[in-house]
């Protein structure tokens, strides 16, 4: 083989290997960040905890080196009671140290960003920094039954006596009807100053007895429970399973009748 071939053959293994070390760098940083958030939650006691990752584009480029974690307790159809200092909704960041930072609300995460020091030098940094926060932010209202969905059209920057303030919108997709209005203000230097939101959210139906239902005599209850879980929809499936490993066969059959309806997307 000629000395510019083997050439070309090294620069080609190394253009596919750094996005591999690249891809298990970060791997092994999200598996040491939900281990130390699992030791947390283990050291609060914090039994029936949901955890998950918060993947998003946006987070990963306006807030590098930092992993966000959801944690949720159920609330519906009966609540799971959080030990404090933890509420139904949480979020932990794992920075560079890796140390978990337990997150409650808006306010404090708010106060996270700003110490990471954030910084945007063009309108459109802001308007990524911006879509991060609203990311994170909705994580809040989240019961485990909305989709959210941010209107891109509505993110707007607008100057402020030589600041900048980005304004947008997320809607409530799925779950309910809603929105979530945010604000993100930078100071003249581009510096990530202080951020908030708004939420004006309406729940849908969401578990209480509806699986027992479906087999109820009468059939107006029938149909109202079976219009309640198609709206639903996929969010009921952990409620559905559930309800159907104590379930009787008639039971079960009815509970897997509803799904199949919700798989094929009925509404």
């Amino acid at each position: 083989m000629s000395r510019t071939c083997l050439l070309w053959t090294f620069a080609l293994a190394v253009l596919l290997t750094i996005p591999a070390l690249a891809d298990e760098t970060k791997g092994d940083k999200v598996a040491q960040a939900e281990k130390a958030v699992a030791e947390q939650l283990k050291s609060l006691k914090a039994e029936g905890a949901q955890v998950t990752l918060v993947k998003d584009d946006a987070v990963a480029k306006a807030i590098p080196n930092h992993v966000f974690l959801a944690v949720h307790f159920r609330q519906f159809p009966v609540a799971i009671a959080p030990p404090a200092p933890l509420k139904s909704a949480n979020l932990y960041a794992v920075g560079a140290d890796g140390k978990p930072t337990l997150v409650g609300n808006p306010e404090d995460l708010n106060k996270y960003l700003q110490a990471a020091r954030i910084r945007a030098e063009t309108e459109d940094a802001m308007k990524i920094v911006f879509q991060s926060w609203m990311r994170l932010a909705q994580e809040f209202e989240q019961d485990g039954y909305y989709k959210f969905e941010l209107v891109k059209d509505s993110v707007k920057v607008k100057n402020d006596q030589g600041a900048k303030v980005v304004t947008g919108t997320v809607v409530v997709m799925e779950g309910g009807s809603g929105k979530i209005e945010g604000t993100s203000n930078f100071d003249k230097n581009g510096q990530l100053a202080t951020q908030s939101i708004k939420a004006s959210i309406t729940p849908g139906p969401r578990p209480r007895c509806h699986a027992t239902k479906l087999l109820d005599a009468d059939p107006v209850i029938r149909a109202i429970v079976e219009d309640d879980l198609l709206f639903m929809g996929r969010a009921a499936k952990p409620y559905l399973d559930e309800q159907r490993s104590r379930a009787s066969t008639e039971l079960k059959r009815a509970i897997d009748r509803i799904w199949q309806r919700i798989e094929r997307g009925e509404r």
